[in-house]
């Protein structure tokens, strides 16, 4: 794998161990996403899960068009104004691509592992 990969917003290059942009500071320009939850409680689960084992994960949610757009975990989260979050809302926990497969796989054993990710 290339130690740098270009953002696709702006070119720059992107080292592999950052997830935002150091040119135009685009979040998740070079982060991979490691998981896609239906539900904001087991993305939270899942960012919890990497932080913990030492990565650096970043919780998302993807609009109607698919569009990740980063949230901070700790704060509240609604879209329209306090309306309930459509159905097809969906979260994602993104970490750098550097940490993408390990990370892959921590979440995987955890799944494997009986782990729940519902509270």
């Amino acid at each position: 794998m290339d130690a740098t990969n270009d953002c696709p917003s702006c070119g720059a290059p992107i080292p592999a161990d950052l997830a935002s942009c150091p040119g135009c500071g685009d979040p998740l320009a070079g982060a991979r996403e490691v998981a896609v939850e239906p539900m904001r409680q087991q993305a939270l689960f899942a960012f919890s899960l990497l932080k913990s084992a030492g990565f650096h994960p970043i919780l998302a949610f993807h609009d109607e068009g698919g569009e990740p757009h980063t949230l901070e975990a700790e704060e509240p989260f609604s879209l329209g104004g306090g309306l309930m979050i459509p159905v097809t809302t969906t979260f994602g926990v993104y970490v750098p691509r550097s940490e993408a497969e390990e990370s892959a796989r921590v979440l995987e054993d955890a799944r494997l592992g009986g782990i729940e990710t519902e509270t």
